[in-house]
């Protein structure tokens, strides 16, 4: 039996890598010692938090009508989102804390999220091709975002 794959799937997935960043984002402050890396972490935190909501708001509005905009008719697109987000680096059941205590210096943090944003950039780009073609502009605006969070670590990270 073929498996269907919703746009509302879609977004939930997005939704949720969104919340596994603000919670990395969110503990990684709580357990930085620099305070601007600190804050730094405090703001990217705020910032994943918008990001899911966006995505909240953009699946209630493109799926009101029913769980049933199909896409993926060959499935490939399904398996290929699907992997990205179940192996994403922010999984739901990575254990963040001890992910966070393995990490030995704010470089190799700040390295972790530069490889997070990467992650989440290649998802949505993903995401980008299994949404309406009037939506794709709006997954844009999210995937620029995600770019400037890697110029702004990249940038904390030259000051490491």
């Amino acid at each position: 039996m073929k498996n269907t794959f919703s746009l509302s799937e879609v977004f939930r997935m997005a939704e949720q890598i969104e919340r596994n960043g603000f919670r990395f984002y969110q503990e990684a402050a709580q357990a930085a010692h620099d305070p601007q890396v600190k804050g730094l972490l405090d703001r990217l935190a705020l910032e994943e938090q918008k990001h899911q909501q966006f995505f909240q708001h953009l699946r209630e509005q493109v799926c009101r009508t029913s769980d049933l905009h199909l896409v993926d008719q060959d499935d490939q697109v399904e398996l290929y989102i699907r992997s990205m987000a179940f192996g994403h680096i922010f999984q739901a059941e990575v254990d963040i804390p001890q992910r966070l205590a393995s990490l030995q210096t704010p470089r190799s943090l700040l390295q972790l999220a530069i490889t997070f944003e990467k992650d989440t950039i290649v998802y949505f780009t993903s995401l980008k091709n299994a949404v309406p073609e009037p939506d794709r502009g709006k997954i844009d605006l999210l995937i620029q975002e995600e770019i400037k969070h890697i110029h702004v670590l990249q940038e904390a990270l030259k000051k490491c």
